[in-house]
């Protein structure tokens, strides 16, 4: 499990920086608050990997998903998604 705290971390900093560039266009689609309260959470209980992993991946996840059908977005996600990709591979060899 600890493997995936750099990711994870890179992960939060990468999609906040994302959702500071970016505001304008994710609050119209209404997704810079979800992000955000999403990324808060999970910042707040990093230290306790099984408890993002079962209380706020699959929502992020969720939110990840929906970033990459934006057009605008193409192309500065990439890290993002490699993070995420780390992560559930990490993940699924933990058992969770």
């Amino acid at each position: 499990m600890i493997e995936t705290r750099p990711y994870l971390y890179d992960l939060i900093e990468r999609l906040g920086s994302l959702v500071e560039e970016n505001r304008d266009l994710l609050e119209k689609r209404g997704l810079a608050s979800k992000l955000m309260v999403t990324l808060e959470l999970i910042a707040m209980n990093r230290l306790q990997l099984d408890a993002v992993y079962k209380n706020y991946w699959d929502r992020l996840v969720q939110l990840i998903n929906e970033l990459n059908s934006i057009l605008e977005l193409k192309g500065k996600l990439d890290e993002i998604n490699y993070d995420v990709q780390e992560i559930n591979k990490l993940k699924a060899q933990g058992g969770f």
